[in-house]
């Protein structure tokens, strides 16, 4: 999760932000937002006041968290991942993006192309110069 992109990355987040509907997340993304908080910290980039400030603005975001359903992953995101060549964690965006009929928001090449070919939407995020 690039919330801190090093100083030399070409990412950045470019084009229009996702739609005001559809910001929708797997429960995964909490750990993520989480490991990313506490890694920040680790490394001195943010202090622990500074992460629980954060937590306060992700919660004021209008992001809906969709529950793990077991039967999604062993049928659906497993295999899509195996197929896809993607993490399961990846994957569980992307499945959760093609259920649901919504764009992509990622800055990751791997996941963006999957989604690209599997047509979930359209893709969101990008690389520096990209229009």
């Amino acid at each position: 999760m690039a919330l801190f992109p090093n100083h030399t990355s070409k990412r950045r987040s470019h084009g229009p932000t996702p739609p005001q509907f559809g910001r929708i997340v797997p429960s995964l993304w909490m750990l993520e937002v989480a490991s990313v908080l506490l890694v920040a910290e680790r490394r001195g980039r943010l202090t622990a006041e500074q992460s629980l400030r954060c937590v306060e603005l992700l919660g004021a975001l209008p992001v809906f968290i969709q529950p793990a359903d077991a039967t999604d992953v062993f049928a659906t995101t497993i295999p899509l991942a195996r197929d896809c060549g993607l993490t399961l964690y990846d994957a569980t965006y992307l499945e959760l993006c093609l259920r649901r009929g919504l764009p992509l928001a990622t800055l990751d090449e791997k996941l963006r192309a999957a989604a690209g070919r599997l047509g979930s939407g359209g893709v969101w995020g990008g690389v520096a110069g990209e229009g």
